[in-house]
């Protein structure tokens, strides 16, 4: 995907900013210019670390979601649906009684079920288009962050503990040998010449031997 230059600056420690012109590069003092990926850039570790961590545990917690969200949806949509029915048959049971005016029984009884139902549909359908939306937010922004890192060679790995209990966040644990193979990469630079995916490769092999 194509990504736009001020995204690979706000990973860069010589990024400036300013309301009249916006994002400028500190080198230069003009706005970032560069074909695919930025020669000069220097990663921040901190941020590019953070981003890394929030885009995938966003992610990654929408993603754990979907199975409570579908069944919300479809235990609430079975109850809209009996309550329509109920609202139906209740005037029909009230009808075979006699008890109140057939008016009532036509439009103000069918209307009262109507209303609570339509409100159970409201919880049904909430969670739901909540759900979509986040996942396309995330999704994108986890393609993006993925799709900039592997133009300078940057990999990663997160794994992530799952909470027994139902809505807490996601705990976090690192694959701390890779993460301090990112660490070497990021803070060497990008200097003329240099493959970040061999220097990470071989960083990765040095810790094996340790």
């Amino acid at each position: 995907m194509q990504i736009e230059k001020a995204f690979h600056c706000q990973f860069c420690s010589l990024k400036k900013y300013d309301f009249k012109t916006g994002t400028t590069c500190g080198l230069t003092n003009k706005i970032p210019d560069f074909n695919i990926t930025c020669p000069d850039i220097k990663f921040k570790n901190q941020t590019l670390e953070s981003q890394i961590i929030k885009i995938n545990a966003d992610f990654e917690h929408n993603k754990d979601s979907k199975f409570w969200v579908l069944l919300n949806l479809s235990f609430f949509s079975i109850v809209f649906i009996l309550l329509i029915l109920s609202g139906f048959f209740f005037a029909e049971y009230l009808n075979n009684l006699d008890l109140i005016t057939s008016q009532v029984r036509l439009y103000v009884i069918p209307i009262v079920f109507f209303g609570i139902s339509f409100l159970v549909l409201k919880i049904a359908v909430g969670p739901f288009n909540t759900y979509l939306r986040d996942y396309k937010i995330y999704s994108f922004e986890k393609k993006r962050i993925d799709s900039f890192l592997s133009l300078y060679g940057i990999r990663y790995s997160l794994n992530f503990k799952r909470n027994k209990r139902i809505g807490e966040s996601l705990d976090i644990d690192y694959d701390f040998e890779l993460k301090n193979a990112i660490e070497k990469g990021i803070e060497s630079g990008l200097a003329k010449d240099f493959n970040p995916i061999r220097h990470l490769d071989s960083l990765k092999a040095k810790n094996k031997k340790i």
